[in-house]
């Protein structure tokens, strides 16, 4: 899509506040976008792909390499690596992250299958969550489309499932907003 996930864009009037946030904080102007693929199939159409300004890293698979490379090509800033043969290994990801590339906190809003492999991992802190009172669903039998979970490609056996503390809950008319910290094993 034509539009950048940047608190500046979203929020044009309060530029200037997230600016001087970040540089209190000792943040870099504009955040390192991190992108998880498997196989490098990414929309090479995407402002983020082709905006030199934002620093980015595609985290992808041996056989995603090429595919990732081809969807940047020259665009300066971004950065292609490889984090696993069959899957991106999240402890890698996160170790180099942290260590490579100075990122001291993490917003994640990916698929089920990142999730998973994210809590499988133990690389989780806190979870958002917001709760809608619209029901989806899953499609009906035969309709041969599968609609994900919130997890998704991992399973927990009884009494080793991921635990949370309830950090806060608020409402906003019919949603609600929670917040939870994970337990780390």
């Amino acid at each position: 899509p034509p539009l950048l996930l940047t608190p500046e864009y979203i929020f044009p009037a309060e530029a200037a506040a997230f600016a001087a946030l970040r540089a209190a904080e000792g943040r870099q102007p504009v955040p390192l976008h991190v992108f998880l693929s498997l196989d490098g199939d990414l929309p090479a159409e995407a402002t983020v792909f082709t905006e030199p300004t934002i620093p980015l890293l595609i985290a992808t698979t041996t056989r995603g390499v090429a595919a990732a490379r081809a969807v940047v090509a020259n665009r300066p800033g971004a950065i292609v690596r490889d984090f696993g043969t069959e899957s991106v290994d999240p402890v890698a990801l996160m170790a180099a992250l942290r260590h490579e590339y100075g990122v001291a906190s993490l917003l994640f809003e990916g698929g089920p299958r990142a999730y998973g492999s994210l809590l499988q991992a133990d690389q989780l802190d806190d979870e958002f969550l917001t709760l809608s009172p619209i029901m989806i669903g899953n499609h009906p039998p035969g309709a041969g489309r599968h609609r994900p979970s919130l997890v998704e490609g991992v399973a927990f056996a009884p009494g080793a499932a991921p635990q949370q503390r309830l950090i806060s809950l608020r409402r906003a008319g019919e949603h609600l907003f929670l917040r939870s910290r994970y337990l780390h094993r």
